[in-house]
């Protein structure tokens, strides 16, 4: 889970905690008995256990069983507002912002694959699935500032997106290789210190190598 190799990664260069100074519990959120869908090979010097079969993540952080939560959905403890759970950084607004101006980092979590066989008979596909995908988000980001009916009904939206532009610059969420370089090196960096690559390898080997050069039409 990408979004969970970042946190470690923040935790270990930002305050100190390193994988192995934490006891690992596995388990859904949500559902007890969850089990992994891939199995666990943790690295060395990392502990894990599994959740107990009739407890979830949140039923754990709830009683005190656990003393935080690692996870890509808010658990509903958290939402319903249960006076026994807070965020570990309660200004968390400027503990990323200070986050992203000291790293230069915007944390990536998905890329868009293609099959390489289709790749290999159809080389064009890669590019214009870029092209697609940028003309996608330039219209995206024009709706943001329809404030005549606002995409997401948050009163102050619109104010909120320019400070984020004002952070991050006006390409808040470039699309391309050459664009992203120093994401993904810091995330290739990130998995070798947590030990999760099975091999070293350039960055270029996982891209089409029709994109490694961004460009816009």
């Amino acid at each position: 889970m990408t979004m969970a190799i970042w946190q470690r990664a923040f935790l270990q260069h930002d305050y100190g905690v390193a994988p192995t100074d934490v006891q690992w519990v596995l388990g859904g959120v949500e559902q007890p008995g969850r089990k992994e869908r891939i199995a666990v090979k943790p690295p060395a010097g990392v502990h894990v256990e599994a959740a107990p079969a009739d407890k979830s993540l949140s039923d754990l952080l709830v009683a005190g069983q656990i003393d935080a939560l690692l996870s890509p959905h808010m658990p509903h403890v958290f939402r319903r507002r249960d006076p026994r759970v807070a965020r570990l950084f309660p200004d968390f607004w400027n503990v990323e912002r200070e986050y992203y101006q000291k790293h230069k980092v915007f944390p990536i979590m998905h890329v868009v694959a293609i099959k390489r066989e289709v790749y290999e008979r159809h080389p064009w596909v890669a590019v214009s699935l870029y092209k697609a995908f940028c003309q996608a988000k330039d219209l995206a980001i024009e709706r943001m500032y329809d404030s005549d009916a606002l995409t997401v009904s948050l009163a102050w939206l619109v104010g909120y997106w320019e400070q984020e532009r004002a952070l991050r610059g006006d390409d808040l969420w470039s699309y391309g290789f050459q664009n992203n370089r120093h994401d993904l090196d810091t995330l290739q960096r990130h998995l070798k210190e947590q030990d999760l690559l099975e091999r070293d390898f350039a960055l270029e080997e996982a891209f089409a190598p029709s994109t490694l050069e961004t460009f816009r039409q």
